[in-house]
C-alpha cells in the first residue's frame, strides 16, 4: 500500500489494501438496495432528518468527494456499500458499512486492517493526572481526505437519491 501512496495535487491518493490482490465477488447491489429502502423508511419518519441526510450528500458532491456512476460504468465488477445513519443531537452522522455482508463475504473481508490507534481508557485517565492542560482534536471528514485509486473506487459505491421524485436510487462511489 505505501508503494501505491502519491500526491494527485489536491490529496494524497492511495490503492485499497487489498490481501492476495482479492476483490470482493459480485452480488452486493441486492442488499445495499434492500438496505436503502431499509434507511429511507427511516428518514421518512423524520423531515429533518431526510434534509440533514441530503445536505450532507449535497456536501460530499460539492467537494468532490463522491461523483455518480454513470450507465456504461454500472457494468463494471463493482461492490455496492450499504449506509446507516448515527443520529446524536449533535449532529447526523452517515455511516458507511463496509462489513456488511452476501454470502459471507464483505468489502472488509478482502481488506488488510491497520494498527490499532485507540488509546486505552486507563492510559488516558492516568495522564490527566499528569498534565494540567488536555488537548483535543475533531477528525471531521478525516476519510475523505485520502483520494481512492480510480481503479478501487468501484469497490467503494452505494445508493442515494439525490432527486425525491424519483423511484429508485442511484449509483454513487466514492472518489475519495
Amino acid at each position: 500500500v505505501q508503494s501505491s501512496l502519491k500526491y494527485n495535487g489536491l490529496r494524497y491518493e492511495v490503492e485499497l489494501p487489498w490481501k492476495n490482490d482479492g476483490r470482493p465477488m459480485e452480488g452486493s447491489y441486492g442488499m445495499a438496495l434492500k438496505r436503502w429502502y431499509l434507511l429511507q423508511k427511516q428518514l421518512n419518519k423524520d423531515s429533518e432528518l431526510i434534509i440533514k441526510y441530503n445536505d450532507i450528500m449535497e456536501d460530499y458532491l460539492r467537494k468532490d468527494y463522491i461523483r455518480l456512476v454513470q450507465p456504461p460504468e454500472m457494468n463494471l465488477r463493482s461492490w455496492y456499500i450499504p449506509t446507516f445513519i448515527t443520529n446524536s443531537s449533535k449532529k447526523l452522522r452517515i455511516v458507511f458499512d463496509c462489513a456488511a455482508k452476501v454470502q459471507n463475504e464483505s468489502l472488509n473481508t478482502h481488506l488488510f486492517t491497520g494498527p490499532d490507534l485507540i488509546s486505552p481508557l486507563i492510559g488516558v485517565l492516568f495522564r490527566f493526572r499528569e498534565r494540567p492542560i488536555a488537548v483535543t482534536a475533531d477528525i471531521r471528514e478525516m476519510y475523505h481526505q485520502i483520494s481512492i485509486h480510480p481503479e478501487d473506487r468501484k469497490f467503494q459505491r452505494f445508493l442515494w437519491k439525490r432527486d425525491p421524485t424519483s423511484k429508485s436510487p442511484e449509483a454513487y462511489e466514492a472518489n475519495g
